[in-house]
């Protein structure tokens, strides 16, 4: 594996849910409904990154101090947004301000499912066993 290759991983294995941590901690959200939304993002993508992410070489024990980062941004987030209305009081328009966030949170999970080992799109079927066409007939 050439040295680029490993930056590139080592880059999206770490960096990418440091950044997420990040966007998190600073989130500023108007109401709950839309901090739950990017905290749906968030966690779809560092998942997904956990979850097909080369750990032998980025550091086993980095995967764990990755989803510790995150939760605590998660629940400095959660105490930032705790007292929000759940709905905007001046009626904005939540879902053309979200769609993007919802959409990508929706085509993460749908990512992950198909990957997922017991979906049939990602399973083959085993090899089966051979038969010569003369065994059996004498």
């Amino acid at each position: 594996m050439s040295h680029f290759m490993i930056g590139v991983l080592l880059l999206v294995c770490t960096v990418l849910p440091l950044a997420f941590a990040w966007r998190l901690w600073r989130l500023d959200e108007p109401t709950r409904a839309g901090w739950l939304v990017v905290i749906a993002d968030t966690l779809v993508f560092t998942l997904l990154i956990l979850l097909v992410g080369r750990w032998d070489i980025a550091g086993i024990w980095t995967r764990f101090l990755l989803m510790a980062v995150i939760l605590i941004a998660i629940l400095l987030s959660a105490r930032r947004h705790r007292g929000r209305a759940w709905r905007d009081p001046a009626g904005g328009p939540f879902w053309r301000r979200h769609l993007t966030t919802a959409s990508l949170a929706f085509f993460g999970l749908a990512l992950g499912y198909i990957s997922s080992p017991g979906c049939s799109i990602a399973t083959r079927p085993g090899p089966s066993p051979f038969r010569s066409p003369t065994a059996g007939s004498s």
